[in-house]
């Protein structure tokens, strides 16, 4: 019997942590993200050229422009048109995502509503 419980308890531990990296729907994010549309921008700002990824996502029926800053140079290779786990922040949503094989969280800001 001991030897059944300890075997349930390590694969109840395996399998919590295989699911920890995984994307998830808890309540943080409850919400579901889906991009339509993926592109790149670039500002001016005060001399220097600022590059941006914009999407266009649905979010509970509601289309939205967003905007996240771009963090290096290489193409964007971590975003595609699909369904993502997302939050409402202060100033947009922030969305789920796997790169790498590693889960991650990145802020969009809504630029505009449709």
């Amino acid at each position: 019997m001991k030897r059944v419980l300890l075997i349930f308890i390590l694969l109840l531990g395996t399998s919590f942590a295989a699911h920890s990296q995984e994307l998830t729907t808890s309540n943080k994010y409850s919400l579901t993200m889906h991009i339509v549309r993926i592109g790149e921008d670039k500002t001016l700002d005060e001399g220097t050229t600022v590059r941006w990824h914009i999407a266009t996502a649905s979010i509970e029926g509601r289309t939205y422009g967003l905007r996240v800053l771009r963090r290096s140079w290489r193409p964007l290779d971590w975003l595609h048109v699909g369904n993502y786990p997302c939050r409402r922040t202060k100033h947009g949503c922030e969305l789920q995502y796997e790169d790498g094989g590693k889960v991650h969280e990145r802020e969009f800001v809504i630029v505009s509503e449709e």
